[in-house]
């Protein structure tokens, strides 16, 4: 059973793909989970909610089933794959919104010998089918369960242009003879008993404004041999263009260093860069993430490598409006902290910004927890 994950936003795990918008502003046109009537044939079926048909077809002989799906008890799967072969899926944008974004959506997978690459194609009458510009695809194996679900199988596409058709067919169509194990380096060919299967088939509108191109989940910087090494992964993209590399040796004014393309994927994407002019000290770092729109926003800071702050000192431990430092070598995360524990200020030191604001905390004994070569802590009373 596909969960549903209701806050302000709803996370449709449920349907596997991995955007964020509100329920209010998202219509199911049509899915296939193909729960409700385990395909056995090559079809048609028709949609488990919503309203549509879904079929496949083959050149050649083909064996139909029903295996896991991704996270569910069945998919559609199919064997004899040949050039041109294909899965089918039809439906009506005739009442979608024309302030919306139609979105086609499905999880796809196959063994080591079944079809590697796939295109999507779109008709508007059933007979004459385009390919969609940009649609290309290679799937990759994986080992679908009932019980979990796998990330990197989802594929997602703006139908926005098919707004208003009374009947809309999409086709997911197998364009070479080449195999899911020779496209990653592997030597077994496509063969007639290869399978590919498909599931979370769906169709859906949701409104513009609701959309959230991306989500970013972790984001790290490692020192290795080579320099420092930033590491971060998204939980879904799309509509996404770049993301930016910011460096400082501060924490407080950052460059780019270089920037590196989404992958628009819905389910997220990792990624990786290593900065090879890093060598020592401590140095921050942060992404910004940019949107198709140029529209932009950063992530948290994230910093490699370790501050001296063997000789910092207090330059007064009575005071009253200002704590100031002295021995600052390199920029040095400073944290201060009351007699509790609680952290009641937060700051990035430098030898030019030596001073950090406490004439809003009440009166009473503090700790600056210093973060760097080791680990210090410098008592002082604010008045």
């Amino acid at each position: 059973m596909k969960k549903f994950y209701i806050a302000i936003l709803i996370f449709l795990s449920c349907l596997n793909c991995r955007f964020l918008f509100a329920q209010s502003d998202t219509t199911k046109i049509a899915e296939w989970t193909f729960e409700t009537t385990p395909p056995t044939t090559a079809g048609p079926y028709t949609a488990d909610s919503g309203t549509g048909s879904a079929l496949s077809s083959h050149a050649g002989s083909s064996t139909y089933s029903n295996p896991a799906g991704n996270g569910s008890s069945h998919s559609l799967s199919s064997n004899g794959w040949a050039v041109g072969d294909y899965y089918q899926f039809e439906v009506s944008a005739a009442a979608v919104s024309s302030s919306d974004t139609l979105k086609f959506v499905f999880d796809q997978t196959g063994s080591g010998t079944g079809p590697a690459h796939f295109i999507i194609q779109t008709s508007i009458d059933g007979t004459n089918f385009t390919t969609l510009p940009g649609s290309g695809y290679t799937l990759i194996v994986s080992n679908w369960s009932t019980t979990t679900y796998h990330t990197g199988f989802t594929y997602a596409y703006d139908l926005s242009s098919f707004i208003g058709q009374s009947a809309l067919y999409l086709r997911l169509v197998d364009t070479s003879t080449v195999s899911i194990s020779q496209s990653t380096g592997g030597t077994s060919a496509l063969g007639s008993g290869g399978t590919n299967r498909v599931d979370n088939v769906m169709f859906i509108s949701v409104s513009k404004n609701t959309l959230t191109p991306v989500i970013l989940g972790s984001f790290t910087a490692e020192k290795v041999a080579g320099g420092a090494l930033l590491q971060w992964n998204t939980k879904t993209e799309i509509n996404s263009d770049h993301f930016e590399v910011d460096k400082s040796i501060d924490g407080k004014t950052f460059a780019p260093i270089t920037t590196i393309p989404t992958k628009n994927i819905i389910s997220g994407a990792d990624y990786s860069y290593l900065d090879n002019t890093y060598k020592s000290g401590i140095a921050y770092y942060q992404l910004k993430l940019v949107d198709a729109d140029n529209s932009y926003k950063l992530s948290s800071t994230v910093s490699v490598g370790k501050a001296n702050t063997s000789n910092i000192t207090l330059k007064y431990t009575l005071v009253k409006d200002k704590v100031e430092l002295n021995g600052i070598v390199n920029a040095t995360d400073a944290r201060i902290v009351n007699v509790s524990g609680t952290v009641t200020a937060h700051q990035i030191i430098t030898s030019s910004n030596s001073k950090i604001d406490v004439s809003t905390l009440p009166a009473g004994i503090y700790f600056i927890q210093l973060s760097g070569s080791t680990q210090k802590n410098l008592k002082f009373v604010k008045q």
